[in-house]
């Protein structure tokens, strides 16, 4: 599924007025499951299993109206790819999501085109 493009509409056209979203995880199922409620809602999804394959993507010819991403993932992690992503002036605003609870972690939030962090604990933020 990396990299193509999902959603049609209830006779099977192409929706062409669909905000296109970029979900980037390392995990099939998760990126499956995050398709599945946003086609539901009527948006276009993209997928990618990396950072740095999302980079690509948000580098490239399409415009996305939100990037969906992994915190943690081999070669480019969430974090990573919201600062590459800030530094090529790409304006594409990005949600930063994890499955580990045990572990408190820095969140990179993007306000105005500047990246600030804020450490988010299992019981919410700090």
């Amino acid at each position: 599924m990396g990299g193509e493009l999902h959603g049609a509409d209830s006779d099977g056209a192409t929706m062409r007025e669909a905000k296109r979203i970029l979900v980037v995880d390392d995990d099939p199922a998760i990126r499956s499951l995050c398709y599945r409620i946003l086609i539901d809602e009527g948006y276009q999804v993209e997928e990618a299993p990396d950072g740095v394959a999302a980079l690509e993507m948000l580098t490239g010819a399409k415009s996305f109206a939100g990037c969906i991403t992994d915190l943690s993932m081999p070669r480019m992690g969430g974090c990573e790819l919201v600062i590459a992503a800030t530094k090529a002036d790409i304006v594409t605003p990005f949600v930063v999501i994890s499955g580990a609870v045990d572990v408190a972690h820095s969140v990179v939030l993007r306000s105005n085109q500047e990246v600030h962090t804020q450490t988010v604990h299992q019981g919410g933020a700090a």
